[in-house]
């Protein structure tokens, strides 16, 4: 810039020596040179290195033509031609100069504009990514660009991090759990050692607290003479991947496991049918097809796997041999174990049922049936287990006569002290001996428990072996519960009998003699545990199509841990009730109202007394007005 100004003075100061000189050696001369040397000069600024070459020829042509016309010393001439020329070659170069400078900054404009342009799409490009992208400076490590996905993934402002020592402000951690050093990033490694990094999986903590998981790849840009001069970290957040990753592995260790634990229980549920000492039968729902037959099973059936695998349902009973427990009466496919199970979804306990052989044998077997159900409750299938119950037969057998035996060898005494202790009472009392009549009159009463006792021990073999005959007949039950009453205990006891029932109760389809038995259990029970000036309540009312009983006494109650276990044989309840007889009265009267067909529960808190109610389905002659009434 300073050569071009003593230029420039130069050029302006020789016009000025060249018209000084004119004026002085040659004051009469028509053409002076300093105007030809001022169009130059203006030329060399306002006009281009050619037009100032032009003006300098036609100048110094002027220059001579004029010597021509007006002489001129030589060295005068001489001197005009120099100096125009030393004008023009100075204007021409500054005019070249200003030329180079003007396309200089020309081409220094277009750069500048095409970098920002490229910058533009560069920016453009990496808001379109959708990883973050951090560009930064080498050597200092300063990040000079990052995209919105940086914020998005971090969600925290971009930190524009002025050198490598606050890449820590980013919080990273190993697997380990060690925190990355500022220098440990991926895109420091790559600024200052120039390292690419592939793929790195980092753990970190996002701006809002969160945790995250992403994978970082970095690489140095370099320029023509292979030196770092910046470097660019490419990331993306990984964690709903690793997440899914995590939760596929955990279902594909969970489906393995529960692969493993089927196999288990085939090979377990193979083996039990293999060895298990029962029938076992396992059938699909809905077709009801076979799909296993425990070993036992084919052996009490009498028939292969091959052959009862896959028997459709509409065979079942056919195929199977089915019979009721009289061993006669063939069963219907709706009345399977197995059907009910899985078409209804019944749980079938200790049901008794004959099973006849190819070879014509009648097993009497024992049946519990089920349905299995899926993860969501609904049928999938239905398990049926069966014993052979012939040698429980046979037990049964026994024991009922060896009950016989011992009641009637126990009765005939019995019968004898009785009478005895009858004929002492009366005797007694006709003698005025009163002390002495009650002592005949308790042994009459232990007597009379005794006989009651041994009556209820065959009577309970009687039902358990399933030999109880009913001889139903239609029964008006306020007749017959009012003569029931007649005959129940002593004159006191009857006293406190009370019958509350409406005007008219259907008759029902009962045994008398049963159903008495049954009632008298739970009259009997109800005045023995409530105080002798307490009332016992029979009452009779309707539930649908049968007729409900109930003995009401004001005792002690029964805690509900008993009640469940109270009609179970040979049960009595503890606290707060005389343990009194063997426990077979309330189980007797379950079994005789089971065998017609009702059933029978209790309602009891303790120290406000207990209900015993049952019902017996009526005989179907009507409906009228339900009135209560006391008897």
């Amino acid at each position: 810039m300073n050569r071009d100004r003593v230029i420039l003075a130069l050029t302006a100061l020789l016009p000025v020596v060249v018209f000084l000189a004119d004026v002085v050696l040659a004051p009469g001369a028509l053409f002076p040179g300093p105007p030809y040397a001022i169009a130059a000069l203006i030329a060399a600024y306002f006009l281009s290195p050619e037009i100032v070459v032009g003006i300098t020829i036609w100048s110094i042509a002027w220059l001579l033509a004029a010597a021509f016309i007006e002489p001129t010393a030589p060295w005068m001439a001489a001197l005009y031609v120099v100096a125009v020329a030393i004008i023009g070659y100075l204007s021409a170069a500054l005019a070249s100069r200003s030329r180079r400078e003007a396309e200089l900054s020309e081409q220094r404009a277009r750069l500048v504009e095409q970098v920002e342009l490229e910058r533009a799409r560069l920016a453009a490009v990496l808001q379109q990514m959708p990883s973050g992208v951090i560009i930064a400076e080498a050597p200092s490590g300063k990040l000079a660009l990052g995209n919105e996905q940086v914020e998005r993934i971090w969600r925290q402002p971009f930190i524009p991090a002025a050198g490598i020592e606050q890449y820590r402000e980013y919080r990273g951690f190993h697997p380990d759990g060690r925190p990355y050093a500022a220098e440990e990033w991926p895109l420091a490694r790559s600024v200052r050692r120039g390292e690419t990094v592939r793929d790195e999986q980092i753990r970190f903590l996002r701006g809002d607290g969160t945790w995250g998981v992403m994978t970082l790849s970095s690489a140095p840009v370099r320029d023509d003479r292979g030196r770092t001069a910046a470097a660019v970290v490419v990331f993306s957040d990984i964690t709903e991947r690793v997440q899914a990753e995590q939760a596929l592995a955990e279902a594909k260790e969970t489906a393995e496991r529960r692969a493993r634990e089927a196999e288990e229980g085939r090979q377990t549920l193979a083996a039990l049918m293999e060895y298990i000492p029962e029938g076992i039968t396992i059938a699909d729902a809905p077709d009801m097809k076979i799909r296993m037959i425990s070993k036992f099973g084919q052996q009490l059936t009498g028939r292969p796997r091959e052959v009862v695998e896959g028997i459709p349902v509409e065979e079942h009973s056919e195929k199977w041999g089915l019979l009721h427990a009289d061993g006669v009466t063939p069963a219907t496919n709706e009345e399977l174990p197995l059907t009910r199970a899985i078409q209804r979804g019944e749980t079938i306990v200790n049901e008794e049922w004959a099973l006849a052989q190819p070879d014509g044998n009648k097993v009497p077997i024992l049946c519990n049936a089920g349905p299995i159900r899926g993860a969501k409750g609904n049928v999938i299938g239905g398990l049926i287990a069966f014993r052979d119950i012939r040698s429980l037969k046979e037990l049964e057998q026994l024991r009922e006569e060896y009950v016989h035996i011992i009641a009637h060898d126990l009765r005939n005494p019995l019968s004898v002290v009785m009478g005895t202790a009858q004929w002492l009472k009366l005797s007694l009392a006709k003698a005025a001996m009163p002390k002495e009549a009650s002592l005949a009159e308790k042994m009459l009463t232990s007597a009379r428990r005794m006989n009651t006792m041994i009556q209820d021990l065959v009577e309970s073999a009687r039902l358990e072996t399933g030999k109880l005959e009913l001889r139903q007949e239609p029964l008006e039950l306020l007749g017959f519960l009012t003569d029931l009453i007649s005959r129940v205990g002593s004159p006191t006891e009857q006293a406190r009998l009370h019958i509350e029932a409406p005007d008219w109760v259907p008759p029902v389809l009962a045994d008398p003699d049963r159903l008495e038995r049954a009632i008298v259990n739970l009259i009997t029970n109800a005045l023995k545990y409530s105080s002798p000036d307490k009332p016992v309540v029979i009452g009779v009312g309707r539930q649908g199509e049968s007729a409900v009983i109930s003995v009401s006494d004001h005792g002690p109650g029964i805690a509900l841990k008993d009640q469940q276990h109270l009609f179970e044989r040979f049960y009595r309840a503890g606290a707060g009730r005389r343990a009194e007889g063997l426990g077979l009265g309330l189980y007797i009267a379950r079994r005789i109202v089971e065998a017609h067909g009702g059933r029978i529960w209790v309602e009891s808190e303790v120290g406000k007394g207990s209900t015993f109610s049952f019902t017996i389905p009526s005989d179907g002659t009507g409906n009228r007005g339900f009135e209560p009434r006391q008897a």
